[in-house]
């Protein structure tokens, strides 16, 4: 029975010794289990290709002419490029000369919308010849010869007065259409009836047609293809020396001084100048002593 406390504790130092064992083996296996951090791979980053890309270096206005002294080539991302930009100053003057349509501030892209010419933006202005203008007159199904004109045809158009008597009068001949309605497209060769046609003509037969607008109805007769046969005797029409007196305002002197001797005693007299009365359709000729006035 003495020995009975020794034994208790060896024992006690046997389990105890049993136990670190154990929690040694446990906490090394523990250890062995972590995970090992895997080593980061490095992204390759795609490397950006660059182009040039075309801008103004200076304001450009409403039709300025594009010259290389006015652009820059700058550096841009080659698959960021804008549609209708250009690559290089020489490909932006290359194809002939090329008017402003729309403003460019500096350092902003030049677009080829925002320029006119080949591939360029389609303005009513790039389809005028040097010199010419652009009139926009009304017509109907009937005057418009029933939708049957079309950009690039050629028509001659009369003016048609009505009030005590009927007249029908030939104003111009040979007259290029540019529009019908705001179709400029010369492939569309469809019939449309239009409300409006737009015309070019030179800048004194513009201001035959305003007058005439406001004289009476414009109607248009159409030309057959390759006739430019212009009648000379249309121009002695009775209208057109009325239209041109008109946008003169009537430059020739309206009266002038004649002198009548009777029983040897010289009278002047006032009359209408006979060019004047030719101007404004043959008016009737008042003769005034000018003691009368």
């Amino acid at each position: 029975m003495k020995n009975k406390p020794i034994i208790m504790i060896a024992i006690a130092v046997i389990f105890g010794a049993m136990s670190i064992f154990v929690a040694d083996i446990w906490l090394n296996a523990s250890s062995n289990a972590r995970p090992v951090p895997a080593k980061a791979e490095a992204v390759e980053v795609p490397k950006t290709k660059y182009a040039t890309i075309v801008v103004a270096v200076k304001p450009l206005r409403y039709g300025d002419k594009v010259i290389a002294a006015d652009l820059a080539e700058i550096p841009w991302p080659e698959d960021k490029l804008p549609l209708g930009a250009y690559k290089s100053i020489k490909q932006a003057t290359s194809d002939g000369d090329r008017l402003v349509l729309t403003p460019i501030e500096v350092n902003e892209l030049v677009l080829r919308s925002k320029l006119s010419g080949k591939d360029g933006r389609a303005a009513l202005s790039n389809k005028l010849a040097s010199g010419m203008r652009a009139v926009t007159i009304p017509v109907d199904d009937v005057s418009g010869v029933a939708g049957f004109i079309t950009p690039g045809d050629r028509v001659d158009i009369v003016l048609i007065r009505s009030g005590e008597t009927m007249s029908a009068d030939l104003i111009l001949q040979n007259v290029k259409v540019i529009t019908v309605d705001q179709a400029a497209d010369v492939r569309n060769t469809g019939a449309k009836v239009a409300n409006a046609i737009t015309l070019e003509v030179t800048s004194e037969e513009a201001k035959k047609l305003a007058l005439a607008k406001a004289m009476g109805k414009l109607s248009l007769t159409l030309r057959a293809a390759g006739d430019q046969i212009v009648k000379s005797d249309a121009s002695k029409n009775g209208i057109l020396n009325r239209l041109t007196s008109m946008m003169e305002g009537d430059k020739v002197s309206k009266r002038r001084t004649v002198i009548v001797t009777r029983a040897m005693v010289a009278t002047p007299y006032s009359v209408v100048n006979a060019e004047y009365a030719a101007r404004n359709e043959g008016k009737p000729v008042r003769i005034e002593s000018q003691s009368q006035q």
